[in-house]
């Protein structure tokens, strides 16, 4: 599966400079470059928390990656680097902690994506049917609800059919 971020647009978040420090283990000074092998897996790795989390109401991979999306995954990666050099920052551990409560909203359904189509190839129950995240009924409101109150007399909570009057 492809990443949600490049490494150029995480390079291009977070710099160079620090990129090439949480990646390089060599104090070879400014010749120095960030190992992008490092960091391919490491937005790899979080594109696939992301997925795990996204699942649960989407189909992952998703077909269009959301500025939100690409957000979590660059979080959840630089942490990943930086667990990797045993120097982690606190405004980092924060950011992913962050990232991950989102995450669970998300799974949760407090925070939808703003994606119309999702990707992949929809799960399928046992009778055939595709799921997708447009199955959701559609609440039941205005003249449409009227049949199912209309057997309410409205002063009480008694149905028509059964008047306690004339037995």
């Amino acid at each position: 599966m492809a990443a949600y971020v490049t490494t150029a647009e995480y390079v291009a978040t977070f710099g160079a400079q620090e990129t090439t420090r949480i990646t390089n283990s060599s104090d070879s000074g400014s010749t120095a470059t960030y190992d992008s092998a490092k960091v391919d897996a490491a937005l790899e790795d979080s594109s696939e928390v992301v997925n795990g989390y996204a699942a649960r109401r989407y189909v992952t991979p998703l077909s269009s990656t959301p500025l939100i999306v690409k957000g979590w995954t660059k979080a959840l990666a630089r942490e990943a680097l930086y667990l990797n050099t045993g120097r982690m920052l606190d405004a980092v551990k924060d950011a992913a902690d962050r990232v991950r409560a989102q995450l669970r909203d998300l799974a949760l359904g407090n925070i939808n994506l703003p994606v119309d189509q999702v990707g992949g190839t929809p799960p399928t129950l046992s009778t055939g049917l595709a799921l997708t995240s447009n199955d959701r009924p559609t609440p039941v409101v205005g003249p449409a609800l009227d049949a199912f109150t209309a057997p309410f007399t409205g002063e009480s909570d008694v149905p028509r059919w059964r008047s306690t009057a004339g037995g």
